[in-house]
């Protein structure tokens, strides 16, 4: 069993029952507030999740799916979301600085107001995407 705190609190706010989170379903699971730092989150199907004002950083997200996520506010910093999929996700105010980025599907995202500097953004597909006031500096887009 897994249990993922708050990041505030310290509280259990969700129970995960398996060994592990990578390749698990937590479509629609509220998992605001929670610490899911550098845990190995490979594959697992966050679509539809709220994750606002999580913390992510460090963790590996290699080919998860976070279509219409709200990452409001989260911290994804230095995690590795290699061939993920954020369509659609809702990242305002989101801390993505160094994360790597490359090959992952952001179209239809709303990244306003987020902190990307240091991001690895290599071929990655970005039609439609909200990046007002983003901020972008150092990026890496090859």
């Amino acid at each position: 069993m897994i249990e993922i705190k708050s990041r505030y609190s310290g509280k259990v706010i969700y129970t995960y029952e398996g060994d592990t989170l990578a390749g698990a379903n937590l479509s629609g699971a509220d998992l605001a507030g929670g610490d899911l730092s550098q845990m190995d989150l490979r594959g697992v199907n966050f679509s539809g999740a709220d994750l606002t004002n999580a913390d992510m950083g460090r963790t590996c997200l290699v080919g998860a799916r976070l279509v219409g996520a709200r990452l409001s506010s989260a911290t994804l910093r230095e995690a590795d979301a290699t061939g993920a999929d954020f369509g659609g996700a809702r990242m305002d105010y989101a801390d993505l600085s160094g994360a790597n980025l490359s090959s992952t599907v952001l179209s239809g995202a709303y990244l306003v107001w987020t902190d990307m500097r240091g991001c690895i953004l290599v071929g990655i597909d970005m039609v439609g995407v909200a990046l007002t006031y983003a901020d972008t500096r150092h990026t890496v887009t090859r």
